[in-house]
């Protein structure tokens, strides 16, 4: 007897019909069957099955962004179809592939799902601030000669002159200028004066 596979367990636990997250089927399938299967591996199976793009399933699961993670529930009207036939439609070829003219043929209501070549929208990941591809993005400031050592700025533990005052919130105030103008980045800015 062939063992059944990760793809079909998560298939066969979305007939329920409720929406899971890749933690739930994961429990869900340790609970059922005694199968672990890491969460990270059922995102990445819930992820592809759920893609029109890449199965025919895709077409009748909904993905929505909970408030940490995707919510994945296969479609009410998807419900009649059986785990072989549900698990058919993920694959491409084989003895085992259900194809989408043999779908219409045996459901004929739920043709109005297939929608080809829709593409999907899906979330765009964040980008990250000192990126390849975000460096020439973000406006450097132009570089000014600032003392490196503090001992330079104030010796002597004498009190800093308003003319150096007003060079460093200068500097300060166009740093910040440019931090402000540069789009989609998370700044924690820490300023630490030692007089």
């Amino acid at each position: 007897m062939k063992a059944i596979g990760n793809s079909q367990l998560i298939v066969r636990v979305l007939l329920s019909g409720r929406a899971l997250t890749s933690n739930d089927v994961s429990k869900e399938i340790a609970e059922s069957e005694g199968k672990t299967i890491r969460a990270q591996d059922t995102s990445s199976i819930l992820s592809k099955i759920s893609n029109p793009e890449k199965s025919n399933l895709g077409f009748f699961i909904d993905r929505t962004m909970g408030e940490n993670a995707f919510y994945y529930k296969l479609k009410k009207d998807a419900l009649v179809l059986s785990e072989k036939q549900a698990y058919g439609l993920t694959l491409k070829k084989g003895p085992n592939c259900f194809s989408v003219e043999e779908l219409k043929q045996q459901f004929p209501d739920l043709a109005k799902h297939i929608q080809p070549g829709k593409k999907i929208e899906r979330p765009r990941k964040r980008k990250i601030v000192g990126s390849k591809t975000n460096q020439e993005k973000v406006p450097q400031p132009e570089k000014e000669e600032v003392a490196s050592d503090p001992k330079e700025v104030a010796s002597d533990n004498s009190q800093i002159s308003s003319e150096e005052m007003d060079t460093s919130h200068m500097l300060l105030q166009k740093i910040l200028t440019t931090i402000s103008k540069a789009q989609d980045i998370n700044i924690n800015l820490t300023v630490k004066f030692d007089i």
